[in-house]
């Protein structure tokens, strides 16, 4: 699946789902050779403000897990708007395995490893 198709069947599948604006890109530090590799960039999902706390978010994150884990992508996302960093989207976004990077507001997952057959 790409994840154009993945946007826009989860967008149709919850209504409550106002915006889900996520993007494949190379990652990496800057100026490495050859130290990219692809990613996740989660900029944004809103939930319409009536349908929060209803688990919509909790299963949007799921099939974006599923979707990542699938490619062995990881993701990347900043929990808050600017420089400040919301503390209960920290914990939200810690429940699918995103750890806080050091000295940043950068959250970060690395995929599950898929299971030999």
């Amino acid at each position: 699946m790409r994840l154009q198709t993945l946007i826009k069947n989860l967008l149709n599948k919850y209504d409550a789902l106002l915006v889900c604006d996520i993007y494949e890109d190379a990652i990496g530090p800057a100026g490495s050779i050859g130290g990219y590799w692809h990613g996740l960039i989660l900029e944004m999902i809103v939930i319409h403000e009536d349908s929060r706390c209803k688990g919509i978010g909790t299963k949007v994150m799921k099939e974006i897990c599923k979707y990542a884990d699938e490619k062995q992508y990881p993701i990347y996302l900043r929990p808050g708007f600017k420089k400040y960093t919301n503390h209960r989207l920290v914990r939200f976004y810690k429940r699918f395995g995103f750890c806080l990077l050091p000295k940043a507001i950068v959250m970060s997952r690395h995929p599950k490893q898929r299971k030999n057959p």
